[in-house]
């Protein structure tokens, strides 16, 4: 699926229009996101002007006064929209592709006014609460995230920190473009350049189409001269290009995918992501339920967990993990490192909840914190050591990132028996159940044979250093981490 994002300064012109006409007839997208289209009427004839594919739909709202209007076009013999949202500065669409339901689309144009950005950030919360998981919006946003983002002037405002704790409170990922820095120049003798055009997505969009990258590329109508593109690993079924050159443009290309559902092997039903169907009433409430939650959590869930808590990132755990790690090696003692991961944990978390729901991952984070606060009595009766660090001689029994769990344990067969009725208790509970394929135990001063037969009593299996994490980074980018090296 290729999508186009442009913002055009005006459509009034039939000049303007047959420039983006032809434009997207040699590029031919599946979806074309318009921002300052300052038109009030966006009606057939008019979109027909501007995209000539036979079918097709659309959604607007119109221009006010001289300035805004968005205007998002789908081909609707390729895309089933299912549901639309209008804003005041966006436009939402949610799309059902072949069991990978629901797939959100937003389009945003930002205001100039510092006034009225509060009001945008709020409404792009909200757009975020409703498409969670597989989300991407794209647009011009009006603001830079950050002083490398603008090149001449002299004014640099506040706005940037809400965008950019927008992106940090989202997770949404940033990429940073290929060949320049900036998306925007007022074409002066001393110019001024900034960053104003974008796409961000979600974590779960990144792992439905991944190796994304964005490019600018030469502009064709307006003073914005973006481009963006999303690839994947399913180039073959287009020509076997990573890459599509564009005009003044932000492009999307996203592999096509013949069931998005499906994780390994379409012959086990365990391998297919459950899909969940609700109604807008449901959904409304679980917004602002999830809105809720996500002021309070981080004054409730134990400071082990990194993920889904305001304040808190998932690279900080890894970070401190690995300081764990080196010092427990340094101290020349013995220990261990047991990694879990629960299966299809959003699914399990609540009664009825699926992935795509987006109270799952505030409820999810909620009931894993009960493992936390089970381990933490273990620890206060002395059944649990765990590893002890820092000048204080601090123990600590386990770190939480998301789904995954990492505990720390001596080599004492009897604590790691008492870890692992903890488990088997916590499972019978709430459901959650431990992924097989992702039990690991890492030995740290410990020769091969003492750690299989730890793996055995654990029933995981003994692998070697390092583990490797994929972290979504406060810049926006994605690094795979490296844990536990010894290098």
């Amino acid at each position: 699926m290729k999508i186009i994002s442009w913002n055009t300064k005006g459509l009034g012109s039939r000049k303007k229009r047959r420039v983006v006409k032809d434009f997207l007839r040699l590029e031919n997208p599946d979806v074309v996101m318009i921002q300052e289209t300052k038109s009030v009427v966006c009606d057939r004839r008019f979109v027909g002007s501007v995209w000539t594919i036979r079918n097709k739909e659309w959604a607007a709202f119109p221009a006010c006064g001289a300035s805004s209007g968005n205007l998002i076009i789908w081909d609707s013999k390729k895309l089933c929209s299912e549901e639309v949202v209008i804003g005041s500065f966006s436009i939402s669409v949610k799309f059902a592709l072949d069991g990978c339901g629901p797939l959100w689309l937003s389009v945003v144009y930002g205001p100039n006014s510092s006034l009225l950005r509060k009001d945008f950030w709020a409404e792009i919360l909200d757009i975020f609460g409703l498409s969670y998981p597989l989300w991407c919006v794209g647009g011009d946003f009006n603001v830079i995230r950050r002083s490398s983002e603008k090149l001449g002037g002299f004014r640099l405002t506040s706005s940037k920190k809400d965008f950019d704790g927008f992106i940090r409170e989202c997770e949404l990922l940033d990429l940073p473009l290929r060949n320049t820095p900036f998306t925007r120049s007022n074409m002066q003798e001393s110019p001024v350049c900034k960053r104003l055009d974008q796409f961000l997505y979600s974590n779960e969009w990144e792992h439905f189409f991944p190796q994304s990258l964005q490019e600018v590329l030469p502009k064709w109508t307006s003073d914005h001269w973006s481009a963006l593109e999303v690839g994947g690993e399913v180039f073959k079924e287009m020509g076997g290009k990573s890459f599509i050159e564009t005009g003044s443009s932000i492009k999307v290309l996203m592999p096509p995918h013949s069931s998005v559902a499906q994780k390994k092997h379409d012959k086990e039903i365990s391998n297919f992501r459950p899909i969940s169907l609700i109604t807008g009433l449901y959904k409304i409430i679980a917004k602002v339920l999830s809105g809720r939650l996500r002021g309070v959590l981080h004054e409730t869930i134990y400071s082990t967990q990194g993920a889904f808590v305001q304040g808190r990132q998932i690279l900080d755990v890894v970070l401190i993990a690995n300081k764990i790690v080196d010092e427990k090696r340094r101290s020349k003692k013995e220990g261990v490192v047991f990694k879990i991961d629960f299966e299809k944990a959003y699914n399990h978390a609540a009664r009825g909840l699926r992935q795509d729901d987006p109270l799952s991952p505030f409820l999810f984070t909620l009931v894993v914190d009960i493992l936390s606060k089970m381990l933490l009595r273990a620890k206060e009766r002395n059944s649990l050591e765990g590893f002890r660090v820092g000048r204080n001689r601090t123990r600590v029994s386990h770190l939480q990132f998301a789904d995954n769990t990492i505990f720390f344990s001596n080599t004492c067969e009897e604590e790691l028996q008492t870890l692992k009725s903890l488990l088997l208790v916590f499972r019978h509970i709430f459901g959650l159940k431990v992924n097989l394929d992702k039990r690991n135990l890492f030995g740290i001063n410990l020769d091969q044979n003492h750690l299989s037969r730890l793996a055995e009593l654990l029933d995981c299996k003994a692998s070697d250093w390092p583990i490797l994490y994929l972290v979504f980074l406060w810049e926006g980018t994605l690094r795979l981490v490296v844990f536990g090296s010894s290098d």
